[in-house]
């Protein structure tokens, strides 16, 4: 499954998000590798030691996120990156050799995933969204936050995981984009791929501010033109700018928007093709002026 990663193959790692034989292979020292990792790892918690003291009482488990055994309101902070959606990354398959190695058993037709040939749908994955981010929410203490990491480039998934947050009862508090320092291989050579994740900030408010529906009064159709000529405005000093930078802060707005009040099925949705287009308008219509 390793490729040879002479030339631009981009070093030893997987390839693609899938078992495969390449043609050109190779193999790698497991001995040397698990050394290193020994090492990095060492230095890592060393370097955390001189920020943060490690808890003698820190413990890690193993259980469903959607029936979580812990008290209400007993956690103080969440962090999660939830699976992706409808893009074919199929975590619980790819970790089968891991499981066999480990001895671990696992539960596949639990696993919350959009996979078509197992009967996962989208309905079954935005379900279990649900599932788990009302549990988040019982379990968080009032007042604490939970962080989310994603990063997708259909609009479907992302309403489904907004959706899922907004009906548990959380307050939406902050959204930002986060290069990751080592793009992937797909990432760089797939113009379709995120470039980067989305942290997403929730805070669990006080009961009297929970809003678990959304408002009654006619929302206003999204304005993705006007959307992508504010975010384009605001980075015009920026030449370099990419379009997939463009999309990443329309996202943003979009999501803000869509967790305020819902939105209506007339709606435009950002997608990358829509908003590139959206942006040759826009600058278009500058070289014109």
């Amino acid at each position: 499954m390793m490729a040879d990663s002479s030339g631009a193959a981009g070093g030893p790692s997987w390839k693609i998000n899938c078992y495969w034989l390449p043609k050109a292979w190779q193999e790698l020292n497991p001995f040397r590798y698990f050394e290193n990792r020994v090492s990095k790892s060492r230095a890592a918690v060393n370097d955390l030691l001189g920020f943060v003291p490690i808890s003698p009482k820190g413990t890690v488990s193993f259980a469903d996120s959607r029936r979580m055994a812990v008290a209400d309101e007993g956690v103080d902070y969440i962090f999660t990156d939830p699976p992706y959606g409808g893009e074919g990354i199929q975590y619980g398959e790819l970790s089968v050799l891991w499981c066999l190695w480990l001895g671990e058993q696992q539960h596949l037709q639990s696993e919350i995933a959009f996979n078509p040939y197992r009967k996962f749908n989208h309905a079954h994955y935005a379900k279990g969204l649900k599932d788990v981010f009302a549990e988040c929410f019982r379990v968080l203490k009032v007042g604490k936050y939970m962080t989310v990491a994603f990063a997708n480039k259909d609009p479907d998934i992302w309403a489904a995981l907004m959706d899922a947050c907004r009906r548990a009862g959380f307050a939406l508090v902050a959204v930002v984009p986060m290069k990751r320092s080592a793009p992937s291989l797909t990432e760089t050579n797939m113009f379709s791929a995120p470039k980067a994740d989305l942290l997403i900030t929730f805070q669990k408010p006080d009961a009297s501010l929970q809003i678990t529906q959304y408002r009654e009064v006619e929302v206003s159709a999204y304005d993705l033109s006007g959307a992508v000529k504010k975010v384009f405005s605001l980075s015009s000093e920026n030449a370099n700018i990419s379009v997939h930078e463009i999309f990443d802060r329309v996202t943003i707005d979009w999501l803000t928007w869509f967790y305020e009040g819902g939105e209506p099925r007339s709606s435009a949705r950002p997608t990358l093709a829509n908003v590139e287009s959206e942006l040759n308008l826009v600058v278009r219509s500058k070289v014109s002026l």
